[in-house]
């Protein structure tokens, strides 16, 4: 029993060091809104599976709100007030809140524009529902990989 206590505690706390919180601060000269360059992100990283994403509207004399052009895997995405992420019709974005015990992103005012591929992992059918008005766009949606039909998701 006291070995098993210890085997959690231990896996608890490489799951809590593991996961990093990025914000989005943009407007690299060149490359004001590309989410891969990592100047663009407030610890000189981009974001990978195990990151918690915050994209805020900064008022840094420039409005360079992040465009995934490619596929992005992240644990989770907050998007705060008037911020706008835009996955482009060749990008794809998987949020997988199966090992955060999240719903994979968060609406605090902002917006999703989808023209690719946006795949939320690990939530319920549900609570997607919750979201749905949220995400803009022609792109496809899936939840845990499977295609959902705008006229059953409340679009």
């Amino acid at each position: 029993m006291k070995a098993s206590l210890i085997l959690l505690l231990s896996l608890l706390s490489v799951f809590a060091f593991s996961q990093k919180t990025l914000t989005w601060k943009g407007g690299t000269p060149g490359n004001e809104h590309d989410w891969y360059e990592p100047k663009n992100w407030d610890k000189n990283i981009v974001p990978d599976e195990d990151s918690y994403v915050i994209i805020k509207r900064l008022n840094t004399g420039h409005d360079a709100q992040p465009v995934i052009a490619e596929k992005v895997i992240v644990a989770y995405i907050e998007l705060q007030s008037r911020s706008i992420l835009t996955i482009s019709n060749k990008g794809s974005l998987i949020l997988d809140g199966s090992y955060t015990y999240s719903e994979g992103i968060n609406f605090y005012g902002g917006q999703l524009l989808n023209e690719g591929v946006l795949n939320l992992k690990g939530i319920e059918f549900s609570n997607f529902n919750v979201i749905a008005h949220h995400i803009k766009g022609n792109g496809k949606t899936l939840v845990n990989n499977k295609p959902i039909r705008k006229e059953y998701a409340g679009f």
